[in-house]
């Protein structure tokens, strides 16, 4: 039996674990000056911190009512019941924190750095005229960063908008300078703007959420025995169980040589300031959906003008530029019938096992795809989880170590790609990209730097073509990559449009309620 952690529920942020999940958020930075009165506000706040307790009781009573309700898993968020919430989480920037002289910064350089600092690492547009670039950003450049990050969520649109007006006045009262708002809002079945059902793919944290031990926080479907040896890695079928550690401080990390026996924190992670918090990295992307629209023909003539791949067809193209087709399953699987429960039970090396369930089902072995002939080695899912893939970085079981939540919420309406002609389809929209880990560097730098804007890596097989970037140092921006056919013939695309584009966003440390109440002195 592996002995997992006790998870510290009223102290971890809501929306780190196991995620605000909330219809309807607001996100504000913040900038704090000398008339600002923090403590003011944070004595204000405090008692109003979403936590990871508060979160889970209302994740565990729309389960019940799903189950009333004959909807299983996900889908339970498409039931409608509005309790007319408001929830709030905060984060501060290494500014403010250097001010109190706190650890956090030291711990991780790129936090310590900032993410305009990092910008040309992660591939961000080098042109100052391009509105990718750092110096165009609506948040976070050396002129514009954040001192605190503000997430609001509610069930209610309407809610939200009231509570946040009460925010703001109090922002203002306590003499807090907003710097940057923006809405989000889920679209209808949990879509992204280009059409692609998204947040599919999570780790499954491991660890209890009461101190008897007997409430696991991840619901553990697979049986135990001889008949499943990967039981112990796995809650569900495709389902891998991650060590707190990885996105929580004070907790066990994962290992890089062993799935189930974890690595202590480091010294310097096991400070009492840093115990159950967090980074997280805000993205603020716009997505250029009539672009891609248009675009994703032309890449997709170059595809079949070659007599290997006339055969394909163009939504089978999209769909392996992402490894999933719009519904969210996975192109690995070809025509095998899958419940949309195990859309994430495959594997790129190995085959997967049949696992027996707990409830006596069995769930039927996935074939493997290690050269790329089903899913491209340059499809996005596959770019930032090789899964059981040995990589340039290591062994497979180092590649879990990289793993990040996410927590990102569209932005903007929908595009109407019935009517291109429609004057909504002028306004701006995207995605606010949220990620949560203990190392920015280690983890979400790593994913965007080393595999999703390298070529080269983890496969020689070309860029990420729908998220990737390259800076436009590479032949003028062109992006490549390389299809192969069931014959392990190859085809290379290239793309010379970018579809998804960076305008601001920042680094932030999001602590535990008692350092919050720390801060107040």
């Amino acid at each position: 039996m592996i002995a997992e952690p006790i998870l510290e529920i009223d102290e971890i942020q809501g929306n780190i674990i196991p995620g605000f999940r909330m219809p309807f958020q607001y996100f504000a930075g913040c900038q704090v000056n000398a008339q600002s009165d923090l403590n003011g506000f944070l004595n204000y706040l405090l008692p109003k911190i979403t936590t990871m307790r508060e979160a889970l009781t209302y994740k565990e009573d729309r389960v019940a009512r799903a189950k009333q309700a004959g909807i299983r898993g996900k889908e339970s968020f498409t039931l409608t019941i509005e309790q007319n919430l408001f929830w709030i989480n905060i984060g501060f920037g290494k500014k403010l924190l250097g001010k109190f002289k706190m650890d956090a910064e030291e711990v991780d350089l790129a936090y310590k750095l900032g993410l305009a600092a990092r910008s040309s690492l992660l591939g961000d547009p080098s042109d100052t005229t391009n509105e990718g670039n750092k110096k165009n950003w609506k948040l976070g450049n050396e002129q514009n960063g954040a001192d605190i990050f503000l997430i609001a969520a509610s069930d209610n649109e309407t809610t939200l908008l009231k509570r946040v007006e009460e925010l703001k006045a109090k922002l203002t009262e306590f003499a807090l300078t907003v710097i940057y708002e923006e809405n989000g809002g889920r679209l209808d079945e949990d879509r992204e703007h280009f059409g692609f059902k998204d947040g599919i793919s999570q780790p499954s944290v491991r660890g209890f959420v009461d101190k008897e031990r007997k409430t696991l926080l991840i619901d553990r479907l697979v049986a135990e025995g001889n008949e499943n040896p990967s039981a112990p890695e796995f809650a569900a079928p495709g389902k891998m169980l991650i060590w707190p550690g990885q996105f929580v401080f004070g907790y066990a990390k994962q290992s890089p040589d062993n799935y189930r026996e974890p690595e202590p924190a480091s010294e310097n992670e096991k400070s009492d300031f840093l115990k159950n918090g967090s980074f997280l990295v805000f993205r603020r992307l716009k997505q250029d959906v009539a672009t891609f629209n248009t675009y994703s023909k032309t890449m997709f003539q170059q595809l079949i003008n070659t007599p290997d791949f006339q055969g394909e067809d163009y939504e089978t193209f999209l769909a392996k530029l992402v490894g999933r087709f719009k519904d969210g399953k996975p192109v690995i699987l070809g025509e095998q019938e899958v419940a949309p429960e195990n859309y994430n039970n495959f594997n790129f090396n190995a085959d997967t096992p049949v696992f027996r369930l707990r409830d006596g089902k069995q769930v039927a072995s996935v074939k493997a795809d290690q050269p790329g002939m089903k899913c491209p080695a340059f499809a996005h899912i596959r770019k930032v989880n090789p899964r059981d893939l040995p990589t340039d970085l290591g062994k497979e079981t180092d590649s879990a170590t990289f793993r990040i939540i996410r927590r990102g919420i569209p932005f903007g309406k929908p595009y109407d790609f019935d009517n291109p002609e429609n004057p909504v389809n002028e306004t701006e929209r995207g995605l606010l990209f949220l990620s949560y880990q203990t190392s920015i560097e280690r983890q979400f730098e790593r994913l965007t730097q080393k595999w999703m804007n390298e070529p080269g890596r983890p496969t020689a097989m070309g860029y990420d073509i729908l998220v990737g970037q390259n800076g436009e140092e590479d032949e003028n921006g062109v992006k490549w990559c390389k299809f192969m056919d069931d014959n392990r013939q190859t085809k290379e695309i290239t793309a010379e449009k970018t579809f998804v584009i960076p305008t601001g966003g920042g680094y932030f440390f999001c602590p535990s309620v008692s350092t919050v109440r720390g801060l107040i002195s």
